[in-house]
Formats: C-alpha cells, structure tokens, sequence
C-alpha cells in the first residue's frame, strides 16, 4: 500500500475552499481512495477495526476498502467521514476519491448529511434524521 500524500489531499481542500471544484484538479493529481482514508485514519486516535465497525464494515471489507478491492458505496463513504468526523471538504475529496457523486446542497437528503458532518453528529443522529424527511437511512443499499 502507497503512502498517503497530504500534500495533495490539502491541495483539494484548498481548491475546495476556494470555491472550486475537484473537476479543477489534474487528474493524475486526484488523490486515491486509499490515500484519503490512510491520511484521516491515522488521525483518529481509535483502531481501523473499530472505526469499521462503527461504520457498519467488518474489518476484512475495511481493509479490502483500504487495498483498493472494494469500491465502497456512497453511503459507506459518508457512514465513514461522519465516524471520522470529517469536515466537508475532505468528505468531498473522499467522495470523489471514490468515484461517488458529491454531497450538494440542491439536494434535500445532502443538506442533512451536511448538516451532521459540520456539527459532528453521530449516525444515529443523521440516521433518523433522515428517516423522518422520508430519505433512505445511511446504512441503505440504495444512496
């Protein structure tokens, strides 16, 4: 496994942040799936095993995930940023890393996932907030 290159996960923050969008970005310079996760998992201060978990992953799927062979769902994505508690511009980066489409504010289900990454809700949380605007649950096969 490559070593993840902050460097380059920072240079799509900045973008971001700036209002730009990650299509803005040199395609060889996207940085990859695992890059983005190796990067905030060595952040967080619980074992890969556990934040799986709390992601609704068993640890074999994580590390498939993590070697690049298993492309998760969008929904695992974000279960993912919100264990992290990952702010959304580097959800963005995760989104894209993964080839899912990005969280957008034109869509009602988004701006509550939104909502949860910016005040670090827990799934549960979001979950049911979902559930209660009629939106699939995070833990849906269905994005």
């Amino acid at each position: 496994m490559s070593e993840p290159n902050p460097c380059l996960t920072q240079m799509c923050i900045e973008i971001l942040k700036n209002g730009g969008t990650l299509s803005d970005l040199p395609k060889e310079k996207t940085p990859t799936l695992s890059d983005v996760l190796n990067l905030n998992l060595g952040k967080m201060k619980k074992p890969i095993k556990t934040i799986a978990e709390l992601a609704g992953l068993n640890n074999a799927s994580m590390h498939k995930i993590l070697g690049g062979e298993m492309h998760p769902t969008r929904n695992t994505l974000l279960r993912l940023a919100l264990i992290m508690e990952l702010p959304i511009e580097t959800t963005q980066v995760l989104l894209k890393a993964g080839n899912r489409s990005l969280l957008s504010g034109s869509r009602p289900r988004d701006l509550i996932i939104m909502e949860g990454l910016v005040h670090k809700c827990d799934i549960g949380y979001v979950d049911s907030k979902l559930q209660c605007a009629g939106f699939n649950d995070l833990f849906s096969k269905q994005d």
